[in-house]
């Protein structure tokens, strides 16, 4: 009973996972398609080491490279796919290219941008874009759409579900911790149930009675903890 009513709790508190973070990926992968295709239009060259254009320009590679797994996979990243740390370092990255930009948009300026690249290309951008946010459907393209998508992105789609993953694994470790301690008290019971039909000639009652009396405690103990396991999954990702 215990495991099965564990087993629900957790079902329960991956489809609410689920609700809010399907369509956070969806936005996400979005985007990283968007860099994919939008970041070959800027070329960096002769950018010196250690700027902010650097840091830029390996900000956006990194970017890239996941957009190019979407792409080949043709399907968005699933909810499971990232952990907490893993997840913040994208999106830190995705506002590094605000960051950057705002803080030396004088040295942006003079990053080449190829029109004529951005233009082969515009359907499927513009394809993207319209997936990150309605907003940007049918924007038109330019070299500071750039910073104004990664800004909005981090500011108003990945700082809304921040805690979320977090909460979650939070949560997880918990259930496992739930899982581990109850299979030990199951092992305790049958071994002292055992114990207790073969070897009841040989051991006082006295000691049977407080085996009992510990297994019992131990399964209201868990039950307690059943209880305090559902009150969690109610509040995380509230």
């Amino acid at each position: 009973m215990i495991f099965i009513e564990s087993q629900h709790i957790s079902n329960s508190v991956f489809e609410r996972l689920n609700f809010i973070m399907r369509p956070f990926y969806h936005s996400l992968s979005s985007y990283v398609k968007f860099m994919t295709l939008y970041g070959d239009c800027f070329s960096f060259e002769n950018v010196e080491k250690d700027t902010y254009m650097w840091k830029l320009k390996k900000d956006m590679e990194y970017i890239s490279i996941l957009g190019s797994m979407t792409i080949l996979d043709g399907h968005d990243f699933p909810v499971d796919y990232f952990l907490a740390k893993d997840l913040e370092r994208i999106c830190n990255k995705i506002n590094n290219v605000w960051y950057c930009i705002d803080n030396d948009y004088a040295g942006f300026n003079k990053i080449k941008y190829d029109e004529s690249q951005a233009y082969n290309f515009a359907s499927h951008i513009n394809e993207y874009l319209s997936e990150i946010s309605p907003k940007y459907q049918g924007k038109s393209l330019d070299r500071n759409l750039l910073s104004e998508v990664s800004g909005f992105f981090y500011a108003n789609i990945y700082l809304q579900i921040e805690n979320v993953l977090p909460d979650y694994e939070r949560w997880q470790r918990k259930e496992k911790s739930f899982k581990f301690i109850t299979i030990c008290i199951i092992f305790m019971i049958i071994v002292t149930m055992m114990t207790i039909l073969f070897l009841r000639s040989y051991i006082p009652l006295n000691y049977f009675n407080f085996a009992c009396f510990v297994c019992s405690f131990m399964l209201i103990f868990q039950l307690y903890n059943l209880i305090d396991l559902e009150g969690d999954a109610k509040t995380v990702m509230r």
